[in-house]
C-alpha cells in the first residue's frame, strides 16, 4: 500500500517538474532571448507556438481527446494567428483572459446539469469511467471541485485583466505563463488527491451499509 502511494507521489512530482520545464521555463527562455534581441513580437509568437506544440504532441501521444487541453490550445492558436496577422501581441496576450472566462462559465453552467464538468473531465481521463458513476455520493465531490475550478478561473481572469493594464508586456507575459501553468498543475494535483481520499471514504461507507 505504501509502495503504491510512494509511486503515485513520484509520478505526480515527475509530471509537475516536466510540465514546469516544458510549459514555463522553455517558453520563457525563448521569449527573453528574442526580447533581448529587440524582437519582442517574434519572441511571443515562437514561445506561444512552442506551448501549442507541446499540448498537441501530448494529445497525439495519449491517443485520447482531452477537452481542457483542446479548448486551451484552440484559444491560444486563435490568439497566435491574430498576433501573426496583425503584428500586434495584444491578441495573444488577451487569449488567456478569454480562455479563463470561458472556463469559468463552463464550470458554473455545468452545475445545473446531471454531470458537473469536473466529472466529465475525470471520466474522459479515466480508463474505466463506469467506476466513477457507480456511487451516487460521488456527485458531491464533483460539484465541490467544479465550484473550486470555476472560482479559480474567474479569479485568474480578473487578476490578468488588472495586470495587463498595469505592467509591461514582458512582465505580463512572464506572469501569465508562470502563474497560469503552476496554479493549474497545483490545482490538478489537489483535485486528484482530494477526490481520491473522498472516493475511498465513500466506498468504505457504501460497503459498510
Amino acid at each position: 500500500m505504501n509502495s503504491e502511494k510512494t509511486e503515485r507521489t513520484n509520478i505526480l512530482k515527475k509530471t509537475f517538474y516536466k510540465n514546469i520545464v516544458l510549459s514555463v521555463i522553455i517558453p520563457l527562455v525563448i521569449f527573453y532571448i528574442f526580447k533581448n534581441l529587440n524582437m519582442l513580437l517574434n519572441g511571443i509568437i515562437l514561445s506561444g507556438g512552442w506551448g501549442i506544440a507541446v499540448v498537441v504532441i501530448s494529445l497525439i501521444k495519449d491517443h485520447k481527446v482531452n477537452f481542457m487541453a483542446l479548448l486551451t490550445t484552440v484559444s491560444l492558436a486563435i490568439g497566435l494567428i491574430g498576433t501573426i496577422i496583425s503584428n500586434n501581441p495584444t491578441y495573444y496576450l488577451i487569449s488567456p483572459i478569454i480562455t479563463s472566462i470561458i472556463w469559468a462559465v463552463i464550470y458554473f453552467v455545468s452545475l445545473f446539469f446531471s454531470k458537473p464538468f469536473v466529472q466529465i473531465i475525470a471520466e474522459n481521463l479515466t480508463i474505466s469511467p463506469e467506476k466513477l458513476q457507480n456511487i451516487k455520493a460521488h456527485h458531491k465531490i464533483w460539484v465541490k471541485l467544479t465550484i473550486i475550478w470555476g472560482i479559480y478561473q474567474l479569479a485568474l481572469a480578473v487578476l490578468l485583466i488588472i495586470l495587463i493594464k498595469s505592467i509591461s508586456v514582458a512582465a505580463y507575459y512572464t506572469t501569465t505563463i508562470t502563474i497560469g501553468n503552476v496554479l493549474n498543475i497545483l490545482l490538478i494535483i489537489f483535485s486528484i488527491r482530494y477526490s481520491r481520499r473522498y472516493l475511498k471514504k465513500t466506498i468504505v461507507v457504501s460497503i459498510d451499509k
